[in-house]
């Protein structure tokens, strides 16, 4: 069938000719463009597979490099730590403020421009965008499923499906397996702390409260659809919560939430020593790395639960039946 589309192609661009209106009206036939709709709804069209990706967000260049797509890279957010596969790609001041380069955007002539939603607030990256004649497609990082989703809708348009489908199904597999484990189980009470003053916590709309969900906890503010939320120290020592999430590299960061709110010397997180530090470069950052955080968070919740054997199986399936041999 798509033999058929590309000597259909072929035969409507000779009758055509090349001009941009003309090119316009192929991009326009459903049965030969190739289409994907970013997560605002807006419709992408393509004559062929994009070839020269942008990337704006670090979890979109690192998912790009992992699924084989590395080669398809042309620029990646300059604060983006160093990974070897993208060493040789240019890199850009893409934070979503007046230090943006556009201009070294549009030099990199891309087929595509890729941001994710955990970085930018999409309809003003998008109308900032289009004053430079340029279009973003736009992914949502809501919940790990949307990252998978946005994965597969990426994959079809690159040509990407096989190895796409490979790594979202493990990772999907290794999901269902967490959740079939803390079924009928009483799940942790935990905050995610984003900020001590003003106190401001992950919320439902943070792939973050779906990852430690995911991990067996249960997450204060995880009913309310926006990704953060500013609430009051009382709201926080009513939940008592058993696990206190927080995103910083700063192990002392805890001392500092005491001096600010002494009473937080009583959660039951403090008593059961459940404290942990999040670092915002791997935490922050829904990259390929999802598997070994999600294992790391189902390990602060439960750590009376082993999930080695499930990870092996689903991961490393010959280590698992050596191991299970023996």
């Amino acid at each position: 069938m798509r033999g058929l589309q590309i000597l259909g192609l072929i035969g409507l661009m000779s009758l055509l000719g090349c001009s941009d209106d003309r090119r316009q009206l192929v991009e326009n036939a459903p049965l030969i463009s190739i289409r994907a709709t970013d997560s605002q709804g807006e419709l992408f069209r393509f004559l062929e597979p994009p070839r020269r990706i942008v990337a704006l967000s670090a979890y979109q260049a690192g998912w790009l490099a992992a699924l084989g797509g590395k080669d398809l890279l042309v620029g990646v957010p300059e604060h983006m730590r160093m990974i070897e596969l993208l060493e040789h790609v240019p890199r850009l001041r893409t934070l979503p403020d007046t230090s943006f380069d556009w201009e070294g955007l549009k030099s990199l002539k891309p087929d595509l421009i890729l941001a994710g939603s955990d970085v930018y607030i999409p309809q003003a990256l998008k109308e900032r965008a289009r004053t430079h004649g340029l279009r973003i497609f736009i992914q949502s990082s809501a919940r790990v499923e949307d990252i998978l989703a946005g994965n597969d809708s990426l994959a079809a348009l690159l040509g990407l499906q096989e190895t796409t489908r490979a790594t979202n199904d493990r990772l999907r597999r290794l999901i269902a397996g967490m959740r079939k484990t803390w079924e009928g189980e009483t799940r942790p009470r935990a905050v995610i702390i984003l900020s001590a003053q003003p106190l401001v916590i992950a919320a439902g709309g943070h792939f973050l409260t779906d990852m430690a969900q995911i991990g067996g906890a249960a997450v204060l503010g995880a009913d309310r659809p926006k990704p953060f939320v500013q609430i009051t120290s009382r709201e926080l020592t009513d939940y008592k919560p058993e696990i206190v999430y927080m995103v910083t590299e700063d192990l002392g960061y805890f001392n500092k939430l005491l001096a600010a709110y002494p009473d937080f010397i009583h959660l039951p997180a403090v008593v059961r020593k459940k404290l942990m530090a999040l670092p915002p470069a791997e935490y922050l950052n829904p990259g390929p790395h999802l598997p070994a955080t999600l294992l790391k968070l189902a390990g602060v919740a439960f750590p009376e639960k082993h999930l080695n054997e499930l990870y092996l199986g689903i991961y490393h399936p010959e280590a698992a039946a050596q191991e299970a041999a023996e």
